[in-house]
This record gives structure tokens, C-alpha cells and sequence, in this order.
């Protein structure tokens, strides 16, 4: 079977990418696995995560697996919240500096991810997002504790209840994305400034996103505990059930929050 989550290495660079824009339980593993050699690695010194190839940088959950959770128990589905809270987790938590290279729609999980990363850089073609609340979830992996950090209790607010898509340029105004470059510079541009870190001392490197990921994450693990107890709400409620059939079958959802 082939990989789900590969790399390839350029000099101190680890190129990560996808084979699917979609999460589960092979993707998941595949996922940490990769994250596992890189940190292992002395010779990597920076990470660049590439996404999937095509127009969508990640997506997350597929959301068909929404509609089969009736009868499911509720320690199994928030098992699986907090299961891609800590696959997002690894690019905060890794000890090497991690950047997003959006070249498409990076919405739900994709937006998630990118928040977690260290430096974001995007092409023109991007849009960013976090829709979940227009099929009956919130944004669990992150997004309700990293996003309003990174811009501000108003606009994350705007951002997770509206559930609209953002430009790169806006993302970009707003905090989210560092540099806007053409679709066909993006990866250029992006391993420059990767080699640019690299030439940097990697034990300072490390001993500084060190300082800054833990004078900022320091209570982290109680709101996510927090945001898996919301999400479970969702998960076991008709909305979610209602949210997910909409969306497949491209209609607008009817919730009566229940």
C-alpha cells in the first residue's frame, strides 16, 4: 500500500507531503511515523509541509463519517477529536521549525494544520478557512485555541461563526499567512527562506521555537479538553447527521438544533 504521508530530504530540508486530503486512521499513522524520522534526523534542521498535490492543501475528517456515528459510543468519538488534536499537536511540538506551503483551499483540518505551523507562506490560489459550524461541528483540532491567539478574539469569532473562506490576502492581513507569492514561485520562495533557517545555529533555532511554542502553549492541554467536551456535543447531535447529508448531497442543511 502505498503512503499516505511521505518526505523526501534536500540538503537540511524535510519536504513533507500528502497522497489524500482526507484523515484516517492510515493517514494518522503514516503521519507520525514521518514526524518520527524527521525529529530523529540530525540533518534536518527545517520542515516544509507541502500538502497534497492539486488544488486543496488538506481538508481533515472526511465528512461522510459524520453520518454513521449514530449508535457510536461517546468515549469512541471523542477518542477521535483528541486523535487529530495530537496529530496537529506534532507540527507545534516539533522541535524543528515547520512551514505551510498553501497552494490551494486549505479549510476545516488544512486551516487547522497551517495555524499549528511556524511560518505560513501561501500562493495567490489559496483560500483559508474554517467552515465546520455549516455542518454541525466547531473547528476541534485547534482552531478555537490557536486562531484567536493569532488574531484576535473578534476576528477569530467572525472567522469560526461565519464559517466563510479567506483570500490569501486576507489571511495574510490578518496574521495568518507571513508572504503571498505566485503559484508558480511557491515552493522557490519557500525553500529559500527554509535554507535560510537552515544556516542558522539548529541548536538556537530549536532553543528559540522552544521559547516561543511554550510561553504561549502553556495551558493549551486544559482548553483542549475543553474543546473536545464541545465537540462531543456536535458529534452526538442530529445537526451533525443533518449538516453532513446537506453538504454530500449539495443542498442547504435544515438544522433545528437538536
Amino acid at each position: 500500500m502505498a503512503d499516505k504521508v511521505s518526505w523526501e530530504k534536500e540538503e537540511h530540508i524535510g519536504l513533507v507531503s500528502f497522497a489524500q486530503v482526507m484523515i484516517e486512521r492510515a493517514f494518522i499513522d503514516d503521519f507520525h511515523r514521518v514526524m518520527d524520522e524527521i525529529e530523529s534526523d540530525d540533518q534536518i534542521r527545517v520542515v516544509i509541509i507541502k500538502g497534497a498535490p492539486g488544488k486543496i492543501f488538506f481538508a481533515g475528517y472526511d465528512i461522510g463519517l459524520m453520518t454513521a456515528a449514530e449508535g457510536v459510543e461517546s468515549a469512541y468519538l471523542n477518542g477521535k477529536t483528541v486523535e487529530v488534536q495530537q496529530l496537529i499537536n506534532r507540527i507545534e511540538y516539533c522541535s524543528k521549525p515547520v512551514i505551510a506551503a498553501v497552494d490551494g483551499y486549505a479549510a476545516g483540518g488544512g486551516c487547522e494544520m497551517l495555524l499549528a505551523c511556524d511560518l505560513v507562506y501561501a500562493s495567490e490560489r489559496a483560500l483559508i478557512g474554517t467552515p465546520e459550524v455549516k455542518i454541525g461541528l466547531i473547528p476541534a483540532a485547534g482552531g478555537t485555541i490557536r486562531l484567536p491567539r493569532m488574531v484576535g478574539k473578534h476576528r477569530a469569532m467572525e472567522m469560526i461563526l461565519t464559517a466563510r473562506m479567506y483570500t490569501a490576502e486576507q489571511a495574510n492581513q490578518m496574521g495568518i499567512v507571513n508572504q503571498i507569492f505566485a503559484h508558480e514561485e511557491l515552493q522557490e520562495k519557500t525553500m529559500k527562506i527554509a535554507n535560510a533557517i537552515a544556516r542558522n545555529a539548529p541548536i538556537a533555532v530549536r532553543a528559540a521555537k522552544a521559547s516561543v511554542v511554550k510561553s504561549m502553549t502553556c495551558l493549551d492541554k486544559q482548553y483542549e479538553l475543553i474543546t473536545a467536551e464541545e465537540n462531543l456535543k456536535c458529534l452526538t447531535s442530529a445537526d451533525i447527521k443533518e449538516g453532513a447529508n446537506a453538504f454530500m448531497e449539495n443542498r442547504k442543511p435544515d438544522f433545528k438544533g437538536e
